[in-house]
């Protein structure tokens, strides 16, 4: 993963955002997904294409719910 943004959502306290893109397309039956709690809390998100001139790059999105206000988290991405 390349690229890698976590943004904020309109409830700041238990929700995330996260976007990732490859440079080349996952294959069809794996689909993005992020751990991000020790308990084995995952999240699935979907995927695009981008393409504007010679830039092409497969654009990845999960949104997380369900986070704890203040609590801090690491996570892992991939497929």
């Amino acid at each position: 993963p390349e690229q890698v943004h976590l943004s904020y959502t309109h409830d700041l306290s238990t929700e995330m955002f996260i976007s990732f893109v490859t440079r080349s397309r996952p294959a069809s039956n794996l689909r993005p997904m992020i751990q991000f709690c020790d308990r084995g809390c995952i999240a699935i998100g979907d995927t695009t294409t981008y393409n504007v001139d010679n830039w092409h790059y497969w654009i990845h999105f999960i949104y997380i719910r369900g986070l704890e206000p203040g609590a801090q988290y690491r996570y892992k991405l991939g497929f």
